[in-house]
Parts: C-alpha cells; structure tokens; sequence
C-alpha cells in the first residue's frame, strides 16, 4: 500500500480528459477507488470507471448530455 498522495486527483482529471475524447458525449467517466478518498491508502493506482446511459445530478441539476442517450 501507499500513502494518499494529494496529486492523485489531478492526475484524474487529466486522464479523464484525455480519455473522454474516445468516448460520446454521453458517456461519464468518474475517478473511483482509494485514490479518489483523501487521506486513504491504497493501491496508488487511479481507477476510472465509465458510465453510460446514465442520469447524472451536477448541482441538483439533470446532466443535459443525458438527452443524447
């Protein structure tokens, strides 16, 4: 294991960004597991998990992308 590093997130993001290029626009994809709890040990792995077909709640609001299946 190893210590939760406080990059860990910026990391995430940036692959997410790179990543969600591949995808439609409906497609989410979320930074999960022990690098996307602060202060949590883990794998030190970024995990990324991709939803689709989904509704997502951004401020309490409905995704808009979510119209495009």
């Amino acid at each position: 294991l190893v210590p939760y590093r406080a990059v860990f997130p910026e990391w995430a993001s940036a692959e997410i960004q790179r990543l969600q290029k591949l995808f439609p626009p409906s497609v989410y994809l979320e930074h999960i597991g022990s690098t996307a709890v602060p202060g949590l040990s883990g794998k030190g792995v970024i995990d990324l998990l991709a939803l689709g077909g989904v509704t997502r709640i951004i401020g309490g609001r409905t995704d808009p992308t979510d119209r495009f299946g």
